[in-house]
């Protein structure tokens, strides 16, 4: 809370040891520290961020893991694999194992098997998905560090108006004061949000370094923030000496 690069891992590993089958559970916690988004809001963004897994992030009551068992063994299933973080799998093999076949207070679930499957290594100092994690981005978000932020996030969806939105989404549910509710006056002859802009500068950079023009790149950071057009923005790139 929010999804990283390093979901899109696990989302990945679950598509490939289940099928047309594969189905990814959402977690309902929800508190300003460590779940800031709501659940309706985690499913909205992951759809987004994740395009090709779209139908089978599931919209279910399901709480906890248990919960889940329990959904799919009403539903007939014989058999499950629950994937898990490298660092979960062995809290989740006995507890998933625990209450196979037990009445509980949680509802009961049977089946033939059960296997809980690492997604794969995680290293916190790593770069990239392997270092990934929510608190990364939960403290990136605290820092008002979009740049950060972005570096967390499929390149796909990093590259999109939605990138801003949920790092504002992730402020708003924190309680920050963020991007969106700084000004300053006068830049141009009238008030700005003067990290509105500081946040297109950074997208029009990763632009220009992948290739683009600066014309095609102030273009492309512009319709990243809203609000904002491009003639605004390449003053605003030429009076700090960034164009």
């Amino acid at each position: 809370n929010p999804s990283t690069i390093g979901h899109e891992v696990l989302i990945d590993k679950a598509k490939s040891v289940g099928g047309k089958n594969y189905r990814i559970y959402i977690s309902q916690s929800q508190d300003r520290k460590k779940n800031p988004l709501d659940y309706s809001t985690k499913l909205h963004f992951m759809r987004k961020m994740f395009p090709a897994h779209k139908k089978h992030i599931i919209n279910s009551p399901a709480r906890t893991a248990i919960e889940v068992a329990v959904e799919l063994s009403k539903e007939g299933f014989t058999d499950i694999m629950f994937i898990a973080g490298s660092d979960r799998v062995k809290e989740f093999d006995t507890l998933l194992n625990k209450y196979n076949g037990v009445k509980a207070r949680h509802g009961e679930y049977k089946f033939d098997s059960i296997k809980v499957i690492s997604a794969g290594e995680r290293d916190p100092d790593a770069d990239g998905a392997s270092g990934m994690s929510a608190s990364k981005m939960r403290a990136a978000a605290a820092d008002d560090d979009f740049d950060k932020f972005y570096q967390g996030l499929p390149p796909k969806f990093a590259d999109s108006p939605d990138a801003m939105k949920l790092f504002r989404a992730v402020q708003k549910a924190m309680g920050i004061k963020g991007m969106n509710e700084w000004y300053v006056e006068g830049v141009f002859g009238r008030t700005i949000k003067k990290k509105g802009y500081i946040a297109a500068v950074i997208f029009y950079k990763k632009f220009i370094q992948r290739g683009d023009k600066p014309a095609n790149a102030i273009h492309k950071a512009a319709s990243m923030i809203q609000g904002l057009n491009d003639r605004d923005l390449k003053l605003f790139l030429q009076k700090n000496k960034v164009l």
